[in-house]
Protein backbone atom coordinates (compact mmCIF):
# COMPACT_ATOMS: atom_id res chain seq x y z
CA UNK A 1 0.00 0.00 0.00
CA UNK A 2 1.25 3.36 -1.04
CA UNK A 3 1.60 6.37 1.42
CA UNK A 4 1.66 9.40 -0.57
CA UNK A 5 2.77 11.87 2.10
CA UNK A 6 5.39 9.59 3.80
CA UNK A 7 7.10 9.43 0.22
CA UNK A 8 6.38 12.97 -0.20
CA UNK A 9 8.70 13.74 2.76
CA UNK A 10 10.95 11.16 2.48
CA UNK A 11 12.14 12.89 -0.68
CA UNK A 12 11.96 16.03 0.35
CA UNK A 13 14.10 15.48 3.36
CA UNK A 14 16.21 13.10 1.37
CA UNK A 15 17.23 16.92 -0.86
CA UNK A 16 17.29 19.40 2.28
CA UNK A 17 19.43 17.06 4.58
CA UNK A 18 22.47 19.09 5.19
CA UNK A 19 20.66 22.58 4.69
CA UNK A 20 18.56 21.24 7.58
CA UNK A 21 21.22 20.82 9.43
CA UNK A 22 23.08 24.18 9.21
CA UNK A 23 19.93 25.78 9.69
CA UNK A 24 17.56 24.58 12.13
CA UNK A 25 19.21 23.24 14.83
CA UNK A 26 20.26 26.53 16.98
CA UNK A 27 16.63 26.16 17.45
CA UNK A 28 15.52 22.70 17.93
CA UNK A 29 18.50 22.11 20.26
CA UNK A 30 16.71 24.63 22.46
CA UNK A 31 14.04 21.94 23.10
CA UNK A 32 16.22 19.20 22.66
CA UNK A 33 18.08 19.33 26.22
CA UNK A 34 14.75 20.51 27.68
CA UNK A 35 13.05 16.99 26.55
CA UNK A 36 15.68 14.80 27.16
CA UNK A 37 15.29 16.23 31.24
CA UNK A 38 11.17 15.81 30.72
CA UNK A 39 11.81 11.87 29.68
CA UNK A 40 14.19 11.28 32.84
CA UNK A 41 17.12 10.09 30.26
CA UNK A 42 20.10 9.47 32.35
CA UNK A 43 23.06 7.44 32.25
CA UNK A 44 23.25 4.18 31.50
CA UNK A 45 20.07 4.05 29.57
CA UNK A 46 19.71 2.57 26.52
CA UNK A 47 17.85 5.43 24.28
CA UNK A 48 16.10 5.62 21.41
CA UNK A 49 16.11 9.12 19.03
CA UNK A 50 13.28 8.67 16.61
CA UNK A 51 13.50 11.07 13.40
CA UNK A 52 16.67 11.49 14.52
CA UNK A 53 17.72 13.78 11.60
CA UNK A 54 21.28 15.80 12.14
CA UNK A 55 21.67 14.13 15.46
CA UNK A 56 21.33 16.65 17.49
CA UNK A 57 19.49 14.71 20.34
CA UNK A 58 21.08 11.68 20.00
CA UNK A 59 24.28 13.78 20.77
CA UNK A 60 23.01 14.93 24.24
CA UNK A 61 21.48 11.70 25.33
CA UNK A 62 25.36 10.20 24.73
CA UNK A 63 26.94 13.16 26.57
CA UNK A 64 24.62 12.09 29.38
CA UNK A 65 26.27 9.17 29.91
CA UNK A 66 23.15 7.32 27.65
CA UNK A 67 23.68 4.39 25.36
CA UNK A 68 21.69 6.47 22.70
CA UNK A 69 21.45 5.58 19.10
CA UNK A 70 19.29 7.61 16.70
CA UNK A 71 16.71 6.19 13.74
CA UNK A 72 15.56 8.10 10.75
CA UNK A 73 14.23 7.27 7.55
CA UNK A 74 16.19 9.84 5.34
CA UNK A 75 19.49 7.81 4.15
CA UNK A 76 21.11 11.60 3.65
CA UNK A 77 19.87 12.50 6.72
CA UNK A 78 21.80 10.08 8.74
CA UNK A 79 24.59 10.06 6.55
CA UNK A 80 25.08 14.05 7.84
CA UNK A 81 24.82 12.02 11.47
CA UNK A 82 27.14 10.11 11.21
CA UNK A 83 29.50 12.34 9.70
CA UNK A 84 28.79 15.05 12.67
CA UNK A 85 28.57 12.43 15.43
CA UNK A 86 31.65 9.73 15.05
CA UNK A 87 30.89 6.89 17.05
CA UNK A 88 27.27 7.16 17.70
CA UNK A 89 25.02 4.69 16.45
CA UNK A 90 22.50 5.84 14.01
CA UNK A 91 20.34 3.76 11.86
CA UNK A 92 17.90 4.24 8.78
CA UNK A 93 14.18 3.49 9.54
CA UNK A 94 10.74 4.33 10.06
CA UNK A 95 9.20 5.51 13.01
CA UNK A 96 5.72 3.99 12.45
CA UNK A 97 7.32 0.37 11.71
CA UNK A 98 10.30 0.75 14.23
CA UNK A 99 13.09 -2.15 13.62
CA UNK A 100 13.52 -3.79 16.79
CA UNK A 101 12.41 -5.81 19.21
CA UNK A 102 9.54 -5.14 22.49
CA UNK A 103 10.91 -3.37 25.57
CA UNK A 104 14.49 -3.11 24.08
CA UNK A 105 15.32 0.87 25.28
CA UNK A 106 14.51 2.30 28.90
CA UNK A 107 13.42 5.64 26.53
CA UNK A 108 12.48 6.91 23.10
CA UNK A 109 12.03 10.46 22.38
CA UNK A 110 11.57 12.22 19.30
CA UNK A 111 12.14 16.17 19.03
CA UNK A 112 9.69 17.58 16.39
CA UNK A 113 9.14 14.68 14.60
CA UNK A 114 5.53 14.02 14.84
CA UNK A 115 4.03 16.87 12.15
CA UNK A 116 6.23 14.70 9.68
CA UNK A 117 4.71 11.43 9.99
CA UNK A 118 1.48 10.26 7.88
CA UNK A 119 0.17 8.23 10.97
CA UNK A 120 1.50 9.62 14.12
CA UNK A 121 -0.97 6.76 16.17
CA UNK A 122 1.01 4.40 14.74
CA UNK A 123 4.07 5.68 15.59
CA UNK A 124 3.17 6.14 19.55
CA UNK A 125 2.15 2.60 19.82
CA UNK A 126 5.52 1.79 18.11
CA UNK A 127 7.34 4.31 20.84
CA UNK A 128 5.61 2.04 23.63
CA UNK A 129 5.95 -1.31 22.05
CA UNK A 130 9.73 -1.12 22.13
CA UNK A 131 9.99 0.32 26.02
CA UNK A 132 10.45 -1.60 28.68
CA UNK A 133 8.13 -1.84 31.51
CA UNK A 134 8.10 1.30 33.45
CA UNK A 135 10.47 3.11 30.04
CA UNK A 136 9.27 6.61 29.26
CA UNK A 137 8.16 8.30 25.84
CA UNK A 138 8.54 12.22 25.09
CA UNK A 139 8.03 14.12 22.28
CA UNK A 140 8.01 18.00 20.99
CA UNK A 141 5.74 19.72 19.05
CA UNK A 142 4.98 23.14 17.91
CA UNK A 143 2.08 25.32 19.61
CA UNK A 144 -0.09 27.43 18.38
CA UNK A 145 0.91 30.48 16.21
CA UNK A 146 -0.62 32.20 18.58
CA UNK A 147 2.03 31.95 21.08
CA UNK A 148 4.89 30.22 19.25
CA UNK A 149 5.34 33.82 17.28
CA UNK A 150 7.97 32.55 14.52
CA UNK A 151 6.17 30.30 12.91
CA UNK A 152 3.46 31.96 13.12
CA UNK A 153 4.24 35.05 11.33
CA UNK A 154 5.31 32.80 8.34
CA UNK A 155 2.28 30.94 8.31
CA UNK A 156 -0.07 34.30 8.04
CA UNK A 157 2.12 35.73 5.53
CA UNK A 158 1.69 32.74 2.90
CA UNK A 159 -1.93 32.33 4.28
CA UNK A 160 -2.42 36.09 3.68
CA UNK A 161 -1.09 36.59 0.48
CA UNK A 162 0.25 33.50 -1.02
CA UNK A 163 -2.13 31.41 -3.39
CA UNK A 164 -3.30 27.75 -2.77
CA UNK A 165 -0.99 25.15 -2.95
CA UNK A 166 -1.92 22.04 -4.92
CA UNK A 167 -0.55 18.66 -5.22
CA UNK A 168 0.95 18.00 -1.77
CA UNK A 169 -0.19 15.09 -0.02
CA UNK A 170 -2.65 15.47 3.25
CA UNK A 171 -0.81 15.21 5.94
CA UNK A 172 -0.99 15.45 9.87
CA UNK A 173 -3.25 18.74 10.88
CA UNK A 174 -0.17 20.59 12.24
CA UNK A 175 -1.98 22.06 15.19
CA UNK A 176 -3.53 18.33 16.65
CA UNK A 177 -0.93 18.04 19.14
CA UNK A 178 -0.85 21.60 20.40
CA UNK A 179 -3.72 20.60 22.80
CA UNK A 180 -2.99 18.94 25.80
CA UNK A 181 -6.44 16.71 26.01
CA UNK A 182 -5.84 15.67 22.45
CA UNK A 183 -2.06 14.27 23.44
CA UNK A 184 -3.27 12.54 26.99
CA UNK A 185 -6.16 11.01 24.72
CA UNK A 186 -3.65 9.56 22.18
CA UNK A 187 -0.75 8.73 24.60
CA UNK A 188 -3.73 6.53 26.69
CA UNK A 189 -5.16 5.08 23.54
CA UNK A 190 -1.03 4.04 22.17
CA UNK A 191 -1.25 2.18 25.60
CA UNK A 192 1.17 4.25 27.58
CA UNK A 193 -0.30 5.15 31.27
CA UNK A 194 -2.29 8.04 31.07
CA UNK A 195 -1.01 8.67 35.35
CA UNK A 196 2.28 9.43 33.77
CA UNK A 197 1.02 12.17 31.50
CA UNK A 198 2.71 14.84 31.53
CA UNK A 199 2.55 18.19 28.79
CA UNK A 200 4.34 21.08 30.07
CA UNK A 201 5.04 24.41 27.51
CA UNK A 202 8.22 26.48 26.64
CA UNK A 203 9.16 29.07 25.18
CA UNK A 204 12.85 30.24 24.18
CA UNK A 205 14.31 33.27 21.69
CA UNK A 206 15.88 32.32 18.37
CA UNK A 207 18.77 34.82 17.22
CA UNK A 208 17.96 34.71 13.15
CA UNK A 209 20.88 36.36 11.52
CA UNK A 210 18.46 38.44 9.23
CA UNK A 211 14.81 40.01 9.29
CA UNK A 212 13.57 37.04 6.71
CA UNK A 213 15.50 34.35 7.73
CA UNK A 214 12.38 32.42 9.18
CA UNK A 215 11.13 32.71 5.49
CA UNK A 216 14.67 31.68 3.66
CA UNK A 217 15.18 28.24 5.63
CA UNK A 218 11.10 26.95 5.46
CA UNK A 219 11.73 27.21 1.84
CA UNK A 220 15.48 25.99 1.58
CA UNK A 221 15.50 23.79 4.93
CA UNK A 222 12.22 22.30 5.19
CA UNK A 223 9.89 20.03 3.04
CA UNK A 224 5.65 20.85 3.69
CA UNK A 225 6.24 24.72 3.70
CA UNK A 226 8.65 25.00 1.31
CA UNK A 227 6.09 22.86 -1.26
CA UNK A 228 3.93 25.51 -1.05
CA UNK A 229 6.36 28.45 -1.32
CA UNK A 230 8.05 26.60 -4.39
CA UNK A 231 4.59 27.27 -6.33
CA UNK A 232 4.44 30.90 -5.49
CA UNK A 233 4.63 33.59 -8.28
CA UNK A 234 7.12 35.96 -7.95
CA UNK A 235 5.13 38.45 -7.04
CA UNK A 236 3.18 36.62 -4.43
CA UNK A 237 6.04 35.69 -2.79
CA UNK A 238 7.92 38.95 -2.50
CA UNK A 239 4.89 40.12 -1.15
CA UNK A 240 4.98 37.57 1.95
CA UNK A 241 9.02 38.17 2.13
CA UNK A 242 7.93 41.77 2.83
CA UNK A 243 5.36 40.80 5.68
CA UNK A 244 7.73 38.78 7.38
CA UNK A 245 10.48 40.95 7.47
CA UNK A 246 8.40 43.71 8.38
CA UNK A 247 6.71 41.73 11.28
CA UNK A 248 10.01 40.04 12.08
CA UNK A 249 12.15 43.36 12.63
CA UNK A 250 10.07 43.82 16.00
CA UNK A 251 11.99 41.86 17.34
CA UNK A 252 15.42 43.38 16.76
CA UNK A 253 18.55 42.94 19.17
CA UNK A 254 21.87 43.21 19.27
CA UNK A 255 23.33 40.73 16.53
CA UNK A 256 20.25 39.68 14.99
CA UNK A 257 16.36 39.44 15.78
CA UNK A 258 15.08 37.17 18.96
CA UNK A 259 12.21 35.67 17.36
CA UNK A 260 10.07 34.21 20.28
CA UNK A 261 9.42 30.34 19.42
CA UNK A 262 7.22 27.94 21.54
CA UNK A 263 6.66 23.51 21.92
CA UNK A 264 4.72 21.91 24.30
CA UNK A 265 6.65 19.07 25.91
CA UNK A 266 4.90 15.53 26.00
CA UNK A 267 5.80 12.66 27.93
CA UNK A 268 3.88 9.36 29.22
CA UNK A 269 5.32 5.84 30.63
CA UNK A 270 4.50 2.37 30.12
CA UNK A 271 3.26 0.47 33.02
CA UNK A 272 5.76 -0.99 35.28
CA UNK A 273 4.97 -4.66 36.42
Amino acid sequence: MTDPFREFEHEGWERVAQAYATAWPGLTAQFGERLLDAAGVGEGMRVLDVASGPGVVTRAAAQRGARAMGLDFSRAMIEVARAANPGIEFREGDAQELPFPAATFDRVVMNFGVLHLSDPDRAFAEARRVLRPGGRYGFTVWAAHERNRGMGIVAAAVERYGQPAVGIPPGPDRLRFAQEAECRRTLSAAGFDPTTFSFTTHDVRWLAPTATYLLDIQRDAAVRTAAALRQQPPERLARIREEVEREVSAFRTDGGFAVPMSAHMVTAATAAR
